[in-house]
Protein backbone atom coordinates (compact mmCIF):
# COMPACT_ATOMS: atom_id res chain seq x y z
CA UNK A 1 0.00 0.00 0.00
CA UNK A 2 1.51 3.36 -0.98
CA UNK A 3 2.11 6.19 1.47
CA UNK A 4 -0.42 9.00 1.58
CA UNK A 5 1.00 12.17 0.03
CA UNK A 6 2.57 14.74 2.35
CA UNK A 7 1.11 18.22 1.97
CA UNK A 8 3.40 21.22 1.86
CA UNK A 9 1.83 22.72 5.02
CA UNK A 10 2.40 19.42 6.85
CA UNK A 11 6.02 19.27 5.67
CA UNK A 12 6.66 22.89 6.64
CA UNK A 13 4.95 22.58 10.04
CA UNK A 14 6.58 19.31 11.04
CA UNK A 15 9.97 20.34 9.69
CA UNK A 16 9.73 23.57 11.69
CA UNK A 17 9.01 21.54 14.82
CA UNK A 18 11.85 19.13 14.08
CA UNK A 19 14.19 22.03 13.43
CA UNK A 20 13.21 23.71 16.69
CA UNK A 21 13.80 20.49 18.62
CA UNK A 22 17.20 19.94 17.00
CA UNK A 23 18.15 23.53 17.77
CA UNK A 24 17.00 23.28 21.39
CA UNK A 25 18.63 19.89 21.92
CA UNK A 26 21.96 21.17 20.60
CA UNK A 27 21.90 24.49 22.46
CA UNK A 28 19.78 23.91 25.55
CA UNK A 29 19.97 22.07 28.82
CA UNK A 30 17.93 18.95 28.11
CA UNK A 31 16.82 18.35 31.68
CA UNK A 32 16.98 21.90 32.95
CA UNK A 33 14.39 24.62 32.87
CA UNK A 34 16.32 26.90 30.48
CA UNK A 35 14.10 25.68 27.64
CA UNK A 36 10.40 25.47 28.39
CA UNK A 37 9.86 23.28 25.32
CA UNK A 38 12.52 20.74 26.32
CA UNK A 39 11.29 20.83 29.91
CA UNK A 40 7.74 20.03 28.77
CA UNK A 41 8.85 17.29 26.36
CA UNK A 42 11.01 15.73 29.05
CA UNK A 43 8.14 15.75 31.53
CA UNK A 44 5.81 14.04 29.05
CA UNK A 45 8.52 11.41 28.46
CA UNK A 46 8.98 11.11 32.23
CA UNK A 47 5.31 10.22 32.73
CA UNK A 48 5.69 7.30 30.30
CA UNK A 49 8.99 6.35 31.97
CA UNK A 50 7.47 6.15 35.44
CA UNK A 51 4.38 4.31 34.16
CA UNK A 52 6.70 1.73 32.60
CA UNK A 53 7.97 0.66 36.02
CA UNK A 54 4.41 -0.14 37.06
CA UNK A 55 3.41 -1.74 33.76
CA UNK A 56 6.45 -4.01 33.49
CA UNK A 57 6.42 -4.62 37.24
CA UNK A 58 3.30 -6.73 36.67
CA UNK A 59 5.53 -9.49 35.31
CA UNK A 60 7.29 -9.83 38.66
CA UNK A 61 10.81 -9.64 37.26
CA UNK A 62 12.94 -7.08 39.11
CA UNK A 63 15.25 -6.40 36.17
CA UNK A 64 12.32 -5.88 33.80
CA UNK A 65 10.66 -3.60 36.34
CA UNK A 66 13.77 -1.40 36.54
CA UNK A 67 14.34 -1.46 32.76
CA UNK A 68 10.61 -0.98 32.13
CA UNK A 69 10.79 2.76 32.71
CA UNK A 70 13.19 3.48 29.87
CA UNK A 71 11.64 0.74 27.75
CA UNK A 72 8.14 2.20 28.05
CA UNK A 73 9.49 5.69 27.42
CA UNK A 74 10.62 4.47 23.99
CA UNK A 75 7.74 2.05 23.31
CA UNK A 76 4.92 4.59 23.69
CA UNK A 77 6.07 6.89 20.87
CA UNK A 78 7.11 3.82 18.85
CA UNK A 79 3.55 2.48 19.15
CA UNK A 80 2.26 5.84 17.90
CA UNK A 81 4.71 5.73 14.98
CA UNK A 82 3.71 2.18 14.06
CA UNK A 83 0.02 3.10 14.16
CA UNK A 84 0.65 5.81 11.57
CA UNK A 85 2.92 3.50 9.56
CA UNK A 86 0.13 0.95 9.20
CA UNK A 87 -2.17 3.71 7.97
CA UNK A 88 0.60 4.94 5.64
CA UNK A 89 0.39 8.43 7.14
CA UNK A 90 3.90 9.80 6.56
CA UNK A 91 3.48 12.91 8.73
CA UNK A 92 2.13 10.96 11.71
CA UNK A 93 4.78 8.28 11.30
CA UNK A 94 7.56 10.88 11.09
CA UNK A 95 6.29 12.61 14.22
CA UNK A 96 6.12 9.35 16.19
CA UNK A 97 9.47 8.09 14.94
CA UNK A 98 11.20 11.41 15.63
CA UNK A 99 9.72 11.37 19.15
CA UNK A 100 10.91 7.78 19.61
CA UNK A 101 14.48 8.69 18.73
CA UNK A 102 14.33 11.87 20.85
CA UNK A 103 13.69 9.55 23.78
CA UNK A 104 16.99 7.82 23.05
CA UNK A 105 18.66 11.14 23.94
CA UNK A 106 16.66 11.37 27.15
CA UNK A 107 17.57 7.80 28.11
CA UNK A 108 21.24 8.45 27.21
CA UNK A 109 21.37 11.33 29.69
CA UNK A 110 20.06 8.97 32.41
CA UNK A 111 22.56 6.25 31.41
CA UNK A 112 25.49 8.67 31.50
CA UNK A 113 24.53 9.63 35.04
CA UNK A 114 24.93 6.09 36.41
CA UNK A 115 28.27 6.85 38.05
CA UNK A 116 28.07 10.63 38.30
CA UNK A 117 24.72 10.57 40.15
CA UNK A 118 24.07 14.26 39.48
CA UNK A 119 20.48 14.00 38.22
CA UNK A 120 17.78 14.54 40.82
CA UNK A 121 15.50 11.51 41.01
CA UNK A 122 11.73 11.63 41.34
CA UNK A 123 10.61 12.15 44.92
CA UNK A 124 14.15 12.73 46.15
CA UNK A 125 14.95 9.02 46.05
CA UNK A 126 18.51 8.00 46.83
CA UNK A 127 21.25 6.60 44.61
CA UNK A 128 19.92 3.06 45.06
CA UNK A 129 16.83 4.05 43.04
CA UNK A 130 18.84 5.09 39.94
CA UNK A 131 17.61 2.71 37.20
CA UNK A 132 20.67 2.72 35.00
CA UNK A 133 23.08 2.53 37.93
CA UNK A 134 21.25 -0.60 39.06
CA UNK A 135 21.13 -2.09 35.57
CA UNK A 136 24.77 -1.38 34.78
CA UNK A 137 25.88 -2.84 38.12
CA UNK A 138 23.63 -5.86 37.60
CA UNK A 139 25.26 -6.61 34.23
CA UNK A 140 28.77 -5.54 35.27
CA UNK A 141 28.74 -2.61 32.82
CA UNK A 142 29.05 0.29 35.24
CA UNK A 143 32.47 1.23 33.89
CA UNK A 144 30.94 1.44 30.37
CA UNK A 145 28.02 3.73 31.29
CA UNK A 146 29.22 6.74 29.33
CA UNK A 147 30.24 4.62 26.31
CA UNK A 148 26.81 2.97 26.15
CA UNK A 149 25.16 6.35 26.72
CA UNK A 150 27.22 7.85 23.90
CA UNK A 151 26.18 5.13 21.47
CA UNK A 152 22.55 5.52 22.53
CA UNK A 153 22.87 9.27 21.93
CA UNK A 154 24.36 8.68 18.45
CA UNK A 155 21.50 6.29 17.62
CA UNK A 156 19.01 8.93 18.77
CA UNK A 157 20.55 11.68 16.64
CA UNK A 158 20.92 9.40 13.61
CA UNK A 159 17.32 8.30 13.97
CA UNK A 160 15.90 11.81 14.36
CA UNK A 161 17.84 13.21 11.42
CA UNK A 162 17.14 10.12 9.31
CA UNK A 163 13.40 10.35 9.97
CA UNK A 164 13.41 14.03 9.11
CA UNK A 165 15.27 13.35 5.84
CA UNK A 166 12.86 10.49 5.00
CA UNK A 167 9.88 12.78 5.65
CA UNK A 168 11.23 15.50 3.37
CA UNK A 169 11.88 12.85 0.68
CA UNK A 170 8.27 11.60 1.02
CA UNK A 171 7.06 15.17 0.53
CA UNK A 172 9.40 15.67 -2.42
CA UNK A 173 8.31 12.39 -4.05
CA UNK A 174 4.70 13.59 -4.04
CA UNK A 175 5.60 16.81 -5.82
CA UNK A 176 6.92 15.15 -9.00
Amino acid sequence: MPWNPVSTPAMLGLSSGFGLMVYLLTTGDMLGERSVVLFLVHNVNLVFHEAGHWIFGIFGNETLTVFGGSLNQVLVPLAAALSFWWRRDAAGFAFGAFWTFENFLDVAVYMADARALVMPLIGGLGDDAHDWRNLFFRFNLIDRDTVIAGRTRVAGWAGMLGVWAWFVMRWSAGRV
